[in-house]
C-alpha cells in the first residue's frame, strides 16, 4: 500500500493491524514486588578491592530473602547452605565468609579445636569443657533466641543492649527469654554441660 493510498484512522478507533508473533512484554516492563530488589547475581558482578566495595556488598546482603542468601551462601561456600538456619544467620554467615576471604581466616589454633569439636559432636559426646573466656570492654556478644539476634557489647562498667546499659548479663539473659537463667550461661560463656552453642556447631559444620 502506498502512502497516498494510507487513511488516517480516526481517534479511538480500533487498528486492525495484528501484533507481530514472539513479542513478550516491554524490557522496560517492572515486575511486580521486585522493583530494586537486588539478587544473588548482583553480588558477584564485580571483586571486593577495598573497604567500600564490600561494604557495599554487606549492604545488598541485608535486602535479600532467604531463597537469594542460600544461592549467595552456595557461592561463597561451595556447598549448600544447614537446612535449619535462620535468614539472620545465612546474612552473618555469608558476610563471615566475604570478610574472611578479604582479611584472612581463623589462627590455626582455632581451625584445630573446631576441628576437634566437630569430631566430637559427630561421636556424640559432649564438648570438653574450654577455658573461661574473658570479655574485655568493646567485645561483642551475640545470641540467637526464637529467631532473633541480640548483640551486647560489653561496657567498663556494664553491658549494653538495645540501647540501655545493665550491670550483668543475668539481668539481659532474663529480659530476653522472660525466665531465670544465667547470663553467661545463656551467651555461651560457661556452661555446666558443656555442649557446643548452636553458632559453635555451625562453625565445627563448615569445617567438617
Amino acid at each position: 500500500m502506498s502512502d497516498a493510498q494510507m487513511q488516517t484512522l480516526p481517534k479511538g478507533a480500533p487498528s486492525n493491524r495484528r501484533p507481530k508473533r514472539g513479542g513478550g512484554s516491554p524490557a522496560s516492563a517492572a515486575v511486580p514486588g521486585r522493583i530494586g530488589a537486588p539478587d544473588a547475581r548482583a553480588l558477584a558482578c564485580g571483586p571486593i578491592r577495598n573497604d567500600t566495595d564490600l561494604q557495599a556488598h554487606l549492604d545488598l546482603l541485608a535486602q535479600l530473602g532467604a531463597p537469594e542468601l542460600r544461592a549467595e551462601w552456595t557461592r561463597v561456600y561451595d556447598r549448600p547452605a544447614p537446612g535449619r538456619i535462620s535468614r539472620d544467620m545465612l546474612v552473618r554467615g555469608i558476610a563471615y565468609r566475604i570478610q574472611e576471604q578479604m582479611y584472612g581466616g581463623l589462627k590455626p589454633a582455632t581451625i584445630k579445636r573446631l576441628k576437634q569439636i566437630a569430631a566430637t559432636l559427630k561421636e556424640g559426646r559432649d564438648v570438653p569443657k574450654a577455658p573461661k573466656p574473658e570479655v574485655h570492654p568493646g567485645s561483642r556478644l551475640i545470641r540467637e533466641w526464637k529467631g532473633q539476634t541480640h548483640i551486647v557489647e560489653a561496657l567498663p562498667d556494664g553491658f549494653a543492649w538495645r540501647g540501655k546499659t545493665y550491670r550483668s548479663l543475668t539481668q539481659i539473659a532474663r529480659l530476653i527469654t522472660g525466665m531465670s537463667w544465667s547470663g553467661p550461661m545463656f551467651f555461651g560463656l560457661r556452661d555446666k554441660r558443656s555442649r557446643a552453642t548452636p553458632e559453635t556447631k555451625l562453625l565445627a559444620e563448615r569445617l567438617k
